[in-house]
């Protein structure tokens, strides 16, 4: 029996590894995958998550009532759900309707985009827009580190090369100000 050489096995190793270990497109993802389920832990309150969308040109693209921004805790792999819901290690904040209208331009805004994209993924802020029935209707996390967002509803953005959709170094240090004015200093100044 052939025996396969050390560095053939080693190669395959440290490709099936990263392969695993970063995801350079969490927008492709949510438009093939329903977002995981929330497993509480007891005492914990239940949430629920929305139901798969279509992506949508302007985010959110449908109704929402308050929206709150979570401080994450920005550990790889971290593009689902779980993320936004059972990860708060740091502050919430409900975001007035202007700090909302602030960011809403920012990331609806496709000038604001065009950076090549890094393969991380590891979000510190988390933002949940709820109903008048205070059920979840939409969500998004952001990591500075990659220069991208992930969300359900998915944010079709449409630029060619895909891998292209990073945030533009202007959107970033818009995204840091809009930050440290929501109180949070430590995410704020993640990126690279």
């Amino acid at each position: 029996m052939k025996q396969i050489p050390l560095s053939l096995t080693l190669l395959f190793a440290v490709l099936s590894m990263s392969g695993l270990s970063c995801n350079n497109r969490p927008a492709e993802q949510s438009r093939n995958a329903d977002p995981p389920r929330a497993q509480p832990d007891a005492g914990e309150v239940v949430e629920r998550y929305p139901k798969s969308l279509p992506p949508v040109d302007v985010f959110p693209g449908i109704p929402y009532d308050k929206v709150v921004a979570y401080e994450l805790n920005g550990r790889p792999g971290y593009q689902r759900a779980a993320a936004v819901f059972q990860n708060r290690t740091g502050k919430a904040v409900e975001l007035t309707a202007v700090q909302t209208d602030d960011f809403l331009r920012l990331i609806n805004d496709r000038q604001n985009y065009g950076r090549p994209e890094n393969a991380c993924f590891d979000p510190g802020i988390g933002l949940v827009f709820y109903d008048d029935q205070s059920q979840i209707a939409a969500y998004l996390s952001l990591c500075l580190h990659c220069y991208n967002l992930y969300s359900i509803p998915p944010l079709e953005l449409g630029l060619e090369p895909v891998v292209a959709s990073g945030f533009s170094a202007e959107m970033v240090a818009e995204l840091q100000g809009l930050f440290q004015s929501w109180g949070f200093e430590q995410n704020a100044n993640q990126s690279k």
